[in-house]
């Protein structure tokens, strides 16, 4: 028979379960629980927890905080200290991104990975401004090209797990404003080129073809006002 499990193994364990699944075992069992406990409060995932308590200390003044559990919840899972945050308050991811967990560039992955869930039909602006406040936050002064931030976002748009969320964002009209051109599916198919999930570049381009056709409508229906 294999030997049972001490709290220590399975202390050892729940590193490598995402957080939600350790939460679940605190009701599991009194020895699993004791274990669970442990992972949140010193273990692994102890900055997730204390980042989650602090976002409910914040009010309606923010201010600026250099608390490092922020950056260490944000390097375990971005994608999950953003959408903590947000069950507090909707605007706190935005002001997580750009005031206290991603001061450079070089995470532009991160950002674009945290903001894949709040990315809908109804909220696309709302992610979109995130984002290129972000970008204006880490690069005042322009540094950074236009086209090289373009580029990257659609090469991480890549490891979403939906590609027609990434079609919501990229056709949102801010973006389009901001990109300061009109794309459709020949320039989707170039900038997707080296995709290795067709399934995900397919629902993209799928987005990208029902939004082409229904802004020929709009325009059609904009010339006839003006003929008018």
């Amino acid at each position: 028979m294999a030997p049972p499990f001490t709290p220590e193994l399975w202390n050892l364990v729940l590193e490598y379960l995402p957080i939600e699944k350790v939460v679940e075992c605190k009701t599991v069992s009194s020895e699993l629980g004791v274990a669970a406990r442990f992972a949140l409060t010193k273990g692994r995932w102890k900055p997730v927890a204390e980042s989650v308590r602090e976002f409910k200390t914040w009010g309606s003044q923010l201010v600026d905080t250099k608390d490092p559990c922020y950056l260490a919840a944000w390097a375990l899972d971005p994608k999950l200290l953003a959408a903590e945050s947000a069950l507090v308050s909707p605007v706190y991811p935005g002001f997580l991104i750009d005031t206290i967990v991603e001061r450079s560039i070089d995470g532009l992955g991160r950002v674009v990975e945290s903001l894949e869930q709040f990315t809908r039909p109804d909220s696309s602006e709302f992610v979109t401004n995130i984002f290129l406040r972000w970008v204006e936050s880490v690069s005042p002064s322009g540094r950074y090209c236009q086209s090289t931030v373009w580029t990257r976002l659609w090469r991480e748009l890549e490891r979403w797990s939906d590609g027609t969320r990434a079609g919501h964002l990229l056709t949102s009209q801010t973006f389009l404003d901001w990109f300061e051109g009109e794309f459709g599916q020949e320039y989707a198919l170039e900038m997707t080129d080296d995709w290795i999930d067709q399934n995900k570049r397919q629902a993209l381009m799928s987005h990208i073809a029902e939004t082409e056709a229904q802004f020929a409508v709009w325009e059609l229906a904009r010339a006839e006002v003006d003929d008018y």
